[in-house]
Order: structure tokens, then C-alpha cells, then sequence
């Protein structure tokens, strides 16, 4: 049986009414081909002639199962009984649709044989009488009959055999592609919450951090004079307000399924970096920017989009953890060289008393921006005590 990768299903499955009245009808149509002509014979005879044929169809229900044993059984009630030759084509023609050449050879030649010897032999046509009485054009018939007859029906069944693995093999290939299309569907999804987050945590944090840095500048502060308490609250204000419009364009990102009618919101870049300084000093931030690369004229405007969200970044865990130190952001490198990003800042000589907490998922969110540019990040202490987060893309 060739092998397909395939097993075919050989459960027992009820079989219909018009599917029951065609089986019987053919066995009650072989047997009056087989007595026809035939006389002389008991009442009972004929009888349990249709009986055992009608049991030979009861048994072929196991045909998937047991093919071989049920062909068997088949077969010697078909030496016997006219009404079961029928059912013996059946069950050869099953047999070949499980393809085992060995099987069919051997069934077929002993069915061959048998209906030689038995099947003409109640009306005076068996193989021996034709022998005896030197009717050899009728033997060779018979042969030949035979043969084609079986040969027909192993060909049926062999092509029935091979369209169920074809079709088994196509529904196992089609249900394999759908398994395979919906992981890429999942994958998708992930990916896309992924970025979601990744921009979401990046925009927030940064806003969040800047109206923590305020208000705990309005806490603790008490020289803060009416002019400084109004500035610092505007301040607030205004990030509250960038934050939920930043939060509000996500949302709508989410919900709008119709992207091409929505104009989306230009990412921000390495062109805007002069924007995101200047409001961090406004917010009391110390920063030194080291820029030795003269112009990003060339620049992947995707590199350029993870670059700004690593100085943000790099920015804002310098507020979380080390406030009142100055961050020093250096950019190199050049066309060809690729774009070397370092910000770092000295670790605090006290701890605070009120830490603005950090939910770890900052750095993982940079390392997988580094990834999809092909790009490396590294980030820790140095032994001159300074936090370093140093990043590489491709340019």
C-alpha cells in the first residue's frame, strides 16, 4: 500500500436506506442470474441460498476493518451460494481500494479457481466436465471471462482507492494551511501588540515622567514663587494634555479598521530631537547633546523613528532613576558607518524617597527595536559609576 501520509478513517458508519436497498437488490439480482437455468433444486436450498447472501452483505460492514478476514469469509460462502457472488466482487473491489498487491494477487487467483471449479458446476459447466468432455474453447472462455472480470474490478477499486487518498491527502493539506494561516494570523496580531505597546509604553513614560518631575518639584520645592508654581502647573498641563492626545491617537489607531481614509500622525524622528530637548530642559532636565554627525540626510526614516525613541527613552529612565543628574546624549557615525546612539548618565549619590516607579519593559521595548533594524544595544553600570545606554543602527 503505497504510503500517502494519510490514514483514511475505518470506522464503521451507518449506511443508508437507499444504500441498504441497492446492496440487497444486487444480491437478489445475482442470484437470479445464478439459477437462472438451473433446475431441480429444493425449496429450501434456494432459501438459504438468499439467506446466506443476505448475511454476506451484513458481514461487509467490517470491510474497512478486517478487509482481508471479511473477503475470505466472502468467498467460501460464495462456493456455495449463488446469491454471494455479487457480494465477492464487492469485496474484491474493496479489498483493491486498500491497494496490497500481494492480498489481491492471492484473492483473485483463488477466486479464479473457485469459480472455475464451482461456479458452472451445478449445471454441468464446471472446469472438470469442460476437461472430460474436451470443451477447451469453453475453458479458455471461462479464463478469460474471469480474468477480465476480476482484473475490471481490481482497476475499480484501485482507482476508487487512490481518489480517497487523494482526497484525504488534499483535506489533511487544506486543513494544514489553515493551521498554518492562522498562526501567521496570531503572529501578526502578537507583532502588532507588540508595537502597539512598544509606542505606547515610549510616549507615556515619557509624558508621565515629566508630570511626576513637576509635581514633585511643586511638592518639595517651598521657594517657588506665584510666577514659577503657574509655569510648572501649565507645564503639567500641557504634557497631560500631549499625553492623552498621543493615548487618544493609539485608541483610534485600534479601533479604526479603515486605515487608508485616516490620516496618520507623522512619527517622530531624529529631525524633531531639537523639539523633544528643549522640552525636557523647560522641565528642569540637565542635558548635554555631543552631536558629531553633520547632517542625517540618507537616514532610513525607520531608523531615524527607533532612534528618537531611544534618546525618549534614554531620557526618561534618567528621570526615573537619577533626576537632578545631567544626561549626556552623544550621536556619531555616518552613511556607511551606521548610527551610534549613547546616552548615559552618573548614577545618584543618595537614594530618592520617592522613585518614580519603572515597569522593566523600556529596555526590552528598545532591544526589540534594535532587532527589527538589524541593529545592537547594550546597557549597564560602567566602573566610573555612570548608567550607559549605548545603541548601533544600520546606515
Amino acid at each position: 500500500m503505497p504510503d500517502v501520509g494519510i490514514r483514511l478513517d475505518t470506522r464503521w458508519r451507518p449506511v443508508s436506506r437507499w444504500g441498504l436497498t441497492c446492496r440487497y437488490g444486487l444480491s437478489v439480482l445475482g442470484w437470479f442470474a445464478g439459477f437462472s437455468g438451473v433446475s431441480r433444486l429444493p425449496w429450501w436450498h434456494t432459501t438459504l441460498d438468499l439467506v446466506v447472501g443476505a448475511g454476506a452483505i451484513f458481514v461487509m460492514r467490517w470491510r474497512r476493518q478486517r478487509p482481508l478476514l471479511v473477503c475470505w469469509a466472502v468467498l467460501v460462502a460464495a462456493i456455495w451460494c449463488v446469491s454471494v457472488n455479487v457480494v465477492a466482487v464487492w469485496a474484491l473491489m474493496s479489498l483493491a481500494t486498500h491497494r496490497r498487491w500481494r492480498q489481491i494477487a492471492l484473492f483473485s487467483a483463488v477466486g479464479i479457481v473457485a469459480a472455475l471449479i464451482t461456479g458452472w458446476g451445478r449445471n454441468g459447466q464446471g472446469v472438470i466436465a469442460l476437461i472430460e468432455g474436451h470443451r477447451w474453447s469453453h475453458l479458455y472462455g471461462s479464463i478469460a471471462s474471469l480474468t477480465l472480470t476480476v482484473g475490471t474490478m481490481v482497476a475499480v477499486g484501485v482507482s476508487i482507492g487512490a481518489r480517497r487518498d487523494l482526497v484525504a491527502s488534499l483535506e489533511a493539506r487544506a486543513e494544514t494551511v489553515e493551521r498554518e494561516q492562522e498562526l501567521r494570523v496570531l503572529a501578526g496580531q502578537q507583532a502588532e501588540r507588540d508595537r502597539i505597546a512598544r509606542e505606547m509604553h515610549d510616549v507615556l513614560a515619557h509624558r508621565l515622567s515629566l508630570i511626576s518631575m513637576h509635581a514633585g518639584a511643586l511638592s518639595w520645592r517651598e521657594d517657588l514663587g506665584l510666577d514659577d508654581t503657574r509655569q510648572i502647573a501649565a507645564t503639567i498641563r500641557d504634557n497631560a494634555h500631549e499625553g492623552l492626545e498621543e493615548l487618544r491617537a493609539m485608541l483610534g489607531t485600534l479601533r479604526d479598521t479603515d486605515t487608508s481614509a485616516r490620516p496618520n500622525k507623522p512619527q517622530p524622528t531624529l529631525a524633531d530631537l531639537p523639539q523633544l530637548i528643549k522640552e525636557v530642559r523647560l522641565g528642569g532636565q540637565q542635558v548635554r547633546v555631543h552631536k558629531e554627525v553633520n547632517s542625517f540626510d540618507g537616514l532610513p526614516p525607520t531608523v531615524g523613528r527607533h532612534a528618537y525613541r531611544v534618546i525618549q527613552e534614554g531620557l526618561t529612565n534618567a528621570r526615573k532613576h537619577a533626576p537632578n543628574c545631567c544626561v549626556d546624549i552623544t550621536i556619531s557615525g555616518g552613511a556607511g558607518q551606521g548610527l551610534g546612539i549613547l546616552v548615559s548618565n552618573p548614577l545618584p549619590s543618595v537614594t530618592q524617597n520617592h522613585p518614580i516607579p519603572g515597569s522593566g519593559a523600556g529596555l526590552e521595548g528598545l532591544r526589540q527595536r534594535a532587532e527589527m533594524v538589524a541593529g545592537r544595544i547594550s546597557a549597564g553600570v560602567t566602573s566610573d559609576s555612570r548608567f550607559e545606554l549605548e545603541v548601533w543602527f544600520p546606515w
